[in-house]
């Protein structure tokens, strides 16, 4: 009786060590490639572009303060004219401004966008921002319309 006690317990050891060894899937070569830094995936914060700005972070080339901003941080919040019905996001668009510089920073198109003053507004690459009031309207390409709060 006293040996098939023991032999449980043996048993019950081995089937919980094996059990805890095959949830293990790294390999012995997948193990040394990671230590030597042969990794597929890039290393947090390594996509710097050509401004050393990391995209990963959200930070994005400004030409107007010529630094790395988060338009959302450094940018006043321009938020559609009309709202989504569909229940889809609600993607705002920013505006930075140094001086008589205005960029801005629109969903759907790549990077910021200067634009040029022309009297009390400012156009470019088919976009309008105008004054309103204490604000800002934006014309977008596509006809889309956003307003500040």
């Amino acid at each position: 009786m006293k040996t098939f006690r023991i032999s449980a317990a043996v048993c019950a050891a081995a089937l919980l060590a094996s059990f805890g060894l095959a949830g293990c899937s790294t390999t012995s070569s997948e193990a040394s490639e990671t230590a030597a830094g042969n990794t597929a995936s890039a290393p947090l914060g390594g996509d710097r572009d050509a401004h050393g700005c990391i995209g990963s972070a959200g930070y994005v080339w400004s030409e107007v303060l010529s630094a790395c901003i988060r338009p959302w941080e450094a940018g006043v919040k321009l938020l559609p004219a009309i709202k989504p019905t569909d229940g889809s996001a609600v993607l705002a668009a920013y505006v930075v401004k140094k001086d008589d510089d205005v960029e801005v920073f629109v969903p759907d198109v790549e990077g910021g966008r200067k634009l040029h003053k022309v009297v009390e507004e400012w156009a470019g690459d088919r976009m309008l921002l105008e004054p309103r009031g204490s604000g800002w309207m934006l014309t977008a390409p596509g006809g889309r319309i956003y307003r500040s709060e």
